[in-house]
């Protein structure tokens, strides 16, 4: 038998459950939607890093409190810059129809390497991230993770 529910006392529960929705039903809607423009206007960027562009520029989406990082390729070659610039739209999307979010993204470009993953992590980290999403790639996992976990940070990858 089921004892009862206790509800939690914390209203940061209820962020970080939004947060979690919110980036994970982000990439799908890109997906769906096929996004190719970005939403500079709303994110107060300075552009996205492509060819000619950093791999480590400085990204942030929103204003809210709980800092959410999230690692994508947006420099690497060929389909993986354009399925990063993708995701990273729809975060965009995403935060710009959600009512008074609480949440800023803080987008690091990992160039699709092992080494870009651990740069961009610990930059998030240093910035406060409270949560990880990313990176794309299976290979740059161990990198992320192994930065989070000393700090005690979950990681979506």
């Amino acid at each position: 038998m089921v004892g009862p529910l206790k509800p939690k006392s914390k209203a940061s529960g209820a962020t970080r459950r939004s947060a979690v929705g919110l980036i994970i039903g982000a990439p799908l809607l890109g997906a769906c939607a096929g996004v190719q423009q970005t939403l500079s206007q709303f994110s107060g960027s300075s552009g996205s890093p492509g060819a000619s562009g950093s791999p480590q520029e400085p990204l942030a989406v929103g204003n809210g409190q709980v800092k959410v990082g999230l690692i994508l390729p947006l420099s690497a070659s060929g389909n993986a810059a354009v399925a990063a610039q993708s995701m990273k739209n729809a975060a965009e999307m995403a935060l710009a129809e959600f009512q008074n979010p609480n949440i800023q993204l803080l987008i690091k470009d990992d160039a699709g390497s092992p080494q870009g993953a651990q740069q961009g992590t610990q930059q998030a980290l240093e910035q406060g991230a409270e949560m990880i999403l990313g990176p794309l790639f299976a290979q740059s996992v161990p990198a992320t993770a192994q930065l989070a976990r000393a700090r005690g940070v979950p990681v979506i990858a």
